[in-house]
């Protein structure tokens, strides 16, 4: 036993720093604060607010890190990358800071550089969806001889990590058909007519166009219609999804917790709820058809029903008018309400 002592201090001593060390209900409260700042888009809002974090919490990477987005989305890159430094001083290996810096390089013109990061960061955090897309969607804009095979070896990530993903199966099939890889271009159409729903009449047509050129072998008789089946389906709701699933489309995706603080896995304690109902003064018998929700967006509960009295009609009770009825229209025949925007 005594011998065991040691070998246990040391797995001791080496863990202690990773533990999440609590931060204050004052610094939980500014970062939340700066994440609703950049959420809607209020950079110099939400610098305030982290200039103030960095008071409170000076040894996280994350009030530097979010402090480098705020001054980016203003297009001050100089500071923005100074803040970023601060932050990878602290944990020179993590691949969302290292991304950050990318996203910094990229936006200031400097795309060959911000490559090496995304390549850097992706590397780090195979299984980061969006790290990945980042890094794909940045080959593009490097020269082909410094970009080599990560295209198509990222490509290759995103469908191990989203196979059911349409615009990568996309950008796959397209790229396989362009360096002559038969087998991939026909497995990635394949599985683009299993996840094609909803889509334009023209799509059906032009995965059978592709597929068929592929059949025969005939690769670049595939190119042109792999090319148009992409821009017919830009317009569906699953390409945008699709899309969204890779990337959020806005400058740097902010650090939302602190160094080593561990994930939420439930959401508190429940606030006690308690219902008081609200009789209503029409006469008992004569509605139907009850619909309840907020129709003058004062975030107050509002009624509508149909009232029967001789001739069916629409009455509707607002709750900033003391629910007294409104004024009645013809509903001869209603038997259901439904409420929408």
């Amino acid at each position: 036993m005594r011998r065991l002592y040691p070998v246990l201090g040391a797995v001791l001593l080496i863990a202690a720093p990773l533990l999440f060390a609590a931060v204050s209900d004052e610094a939980v409260r500014l970062r939340n604060l700066s994440l609703a700042e950049l959420e809607n888009e209020q950079p110099a809002l939400a610098e305030e607010t982290l200039a103030r974090l960095v008071e409170v919490v000076e040894d996280d990477p994350l009030p530097f890190a979010n402090l480098a987005i705020a001054t980016l989305r203003q297009q001050r890159f100089d500071e923005a990358l100074k803040w970023i430094e601060k932050a990878l001083e602290i944990d020179p290996k993590d691949a969302a800071l290292i991304t950050i810096k990318a996203d910094v390089l990229q936006w200031s013109g400097s795309p060959d550089k911000a490559f090496d990061l995304y390549r850097q960061a992706a590397t780090l955090a195979p299984d980061r969806v969006q790290i990945q897309y980042a890094l794909y969607r940045q080959t593009s804009m490097v020269p082909p001889e410094v970009v080599g095979d990560t295209a198509d070896e990222t490509l290759a990530q995103l469908a191990r990590l989203r196979p059911d993903n349409l615009l990568v199966a996309l950008q796959r099939g397209q790229r396989a058909i362009a360096n002559g890889d038969r087998q991939v271009a026909t497995e990635s159409y394949l599985r683009i007519r299993e996840l094609l729903w909803q889509a334009p009449p023209a799509a059906e047509t032009l995965v059978n166009q592709i597929l068929d050129a592929l059949e025969a072998n005939d690769l670049a008789a595939a190119r042109v219609p792999g090319l148009r089946l992409e821009n017919v389906l830009k317009i569906t709701a699953m390409y945008r999804e699709g899309l969204r699933e890779l990337t959020m489309g806005i400058q740097g995706m902010p650090l939302e917790l602190f160094r080593n603080e561990p994930a939420a896995t439930a959401l508190g304690r429940p606030a006690e709820v308690r219902f008081r109902g609200q009789a209503l003064t029409t006469k008992p018998g004569t509605g139907h058809a009850v619909a309840v929700a907020d129709f003058d967006g004062d975030q107050k509960s509002d009624f509508a029903w149909i009232v029967d009295e001789g001739t069916a009609t629409l009455e509707t009770r607002l709750s900033s008018k003391g629910g007294e009825p409104g004024a009645r229209l013809p509903a001869t025949g209603v038997e259901h309400l439904v409420v929408a925007d």
